[in-house]
């Protein structure tokens, strides 16, 4: 994940979001979602990165499952901080400013949301609050990988 993350190497997403299709075949085979959803970067992340690991991953993981991606739903505030090296706390703060959704009502009601890494839950946390106070019933998120809780 570091890699991807900043190292640039985009490929990486291809094998986190194929291992993230094995654990959905295995534990959601029989459920039925509407769109994929991911987490947000800002223009100007992207512009560095050149890539949102979250959204790449969201669309190979698309391919692999048949699930159609709801494009753009989120946005994330062009000055929020980045949550790697914020502790617990600023985290949750820091997510909870940052993201915004772009319609008042989903159109559907069952959503799996992808994100890279989940470290304190933070912004998938804010995320599925987004669409839960929008009209989702349900929202299912997977993550690449978990990394290290920062308390």
């Amino acid at each position: 994940m570091i890699n991807l993350k900043f190292k640039g190497m985009k490929d990486n997403c291809n094998f986190f979001a194929e291992e993230m299709a094995k654990r959905f075949f295995k534990q959601f085979k029989n459920e039925k979602f509407d769109y994929i959803v991911y987490v947000p970067t800002t223009a100007k992340r992207l512009k560095e990165r050149g890539f949102n690991p979250p959204y790449i991953m969201a669309r190979k993981f698309s391919d692999i499952v048949g699930i159609p991606i709801f494009e753009n739903l989120f946005s994330r505030d062009e000055n929020s901080k980045t949550q790697h090296g914020l502790n617990y706390s600023e985290r949750i703060k820091n997510a909870r400013d940052s993201y915004i959704i772009n319609l008042d009502k989903l159109p559907c009601e069952n959503f799996l949301l992808i994100d890279d890494i989940c470290t304190t839950g933070a912004t998938l946390n804010v995320l599925s609050k987004l669409l839960k106070e929008n009209g989702a019933e349900k929202v299912v998120c997977l993550v690449g990988c978990i990394g290290k809780r920062h308390i």
